[in-house]
């Protein structure tokens, strides 16, 4: 008989970039500079993403 052993809890945090030059022109798969918004946007998103990451209780 086996005994279960838990398996440690993992939290993936996805983050959309922010607005790119060009504005809505599909770029596919190279990369376009960000603007200033966009740069702005994504600084604003990752300072988000680790409050929330480092004041969330552990399970």
């Amino acid at each position: 008989m086996s005994i279960p052993v838990p398996l440690p809890t993992v939290r993936l945090i996805l983050i959309r970039h922010g607005e790119c030059e060009g504005g809505a022109i599909f770029r596919g798969h190279c990369d376009v500079a960000p603007t200033e918004l966009g740069q702005q946007q994504l600084q604003q998103s990752l300072t988000q993403a680790i409050n929330r990451a480092t004041h969330t209780k552990s399970e």
